[in-house]
């Protein structure tokens, strides 16, 4: 197992009545079956996912941990999520509450939906990007991401789920 940060982007930050406290780095371990789309988040995150159907998901950036939840997430929902966050971080940083397009489990289904696109030629890489709130699928041309979007357009995913970055930069550990 290989610790890293689960992390999820955000576009706009939720009014929470000002950031709560808290930091350290959030548990991200692999899991489970290597073939299953949860297979590389960590099961503390996976059971906020299950418990709160709004959540996001999280990223760190310095001191300040971002905590993501979907327009129309309720107050509950929020409290939890801040709870869970302060509950991770042990009470080091700090902890806002933003918006996100997508759940963590629409970004992990979507994942799986489109994990078949790595035996295209040219597709490099698929993930849920944390920070981009999508499912991105690196290529390494245009003609690449022509092949991949022409396969993931007959999923039909929700508009705006995906997103293609053309060119190299994904070094995988």
């Amino acid at each position: 197992m290989r610790p890293a940060l689960a992390a999820l982007s955000a576009s706009l930050l939720f009014a929470c009545g000002g950031p709560e406290r808290f930091a350290g780095p959030l548990p991200y371990e692999e899991v489970g079956d290597q073939s299953s789309p949860d297979a590389h988040v960590g099961e503390s995150f996976l059971d906020v996912v299950d418990r709160i159907p709004s959540f996001g998901g999280a990223w760190q950036e310095g001191g300040t941990y971002f905590v993501l939840m979907v327009e129309g997430a309720t107050a509950a929902e929020r409290d939890a999520a801040i709870a869970w966050g302060e509950n991770m971080a042990d009470g080091r940083g700090q902890v806002v509450l933003a918006r996100a397009d997508f759940t963590w489990r629409q970004l992990l289904d979507a994942k799986a939906a489109v994990r078949g696109v790595l035996g295209l030629e040219g597709v490099s890489y698929v993930d849920a990007d944390e920070r981009a709130n999508r499912v991105t699928i690196a290529v390494v041309d245009e003609a690449a991401r022509d092949r991949a979007s022409a396969a993931v357009d007959r999923l039909e995913l929700e508009a705006g789920l995906v997103r293609y970055v053309i060119g190299a930069g994904f070094n995988l550990p």
